[in-house]
């Protein structure tokens, strides 16, 4: 996954448990580690469509993230805890988008 510094997004994950979805009805807390940043969330608080959710990255949050991050999600199911394998994600700096937007705008 790559990610642009500046940006914000809702980022789409989804969740298997041997292959059983996971959704808002049969799990509890979602939390979300992004390079150095740790959210959680509570029932609820996080959108889910489709049979994903959509985590939410704001410009000040992807303009903080480090070069090269790695992101792992867990999620509460009453007394478990599922964690997903940890997988990278790169975040291009607003520099270089910035020249490839205005190489394309001449």
């Amino acid at each position: 996954m790559t990610i642009y510094e500046g940006d914000q997004y809702l980022i789409p994950f989804g969740i298997k448990a041997k292959s059983r979805v996971i959704t808002p009805e049969n799990s509890t807390d979602v939390i979300i580690a992004l390079g150095d940043m740790v959210k959680s969330y509570g029932e609820g608080e996080l959108i889910f469509a489709d049979n994903k959710y959509y985590f939410p990255l704001n410009k000040e949050e992807s303009l903080a993230m480090p070069k090269d991050a790695t992101c792992q999600i867990e999620i509460h199911i009453n007394q478990d805890i599922l964690h997903s394998k940890q997988f990278s994600v790169k975040i291009k700096p607003i520099k270089d988008v910035l020249e490839k937007r205005l190489l394309r705008d001449e």
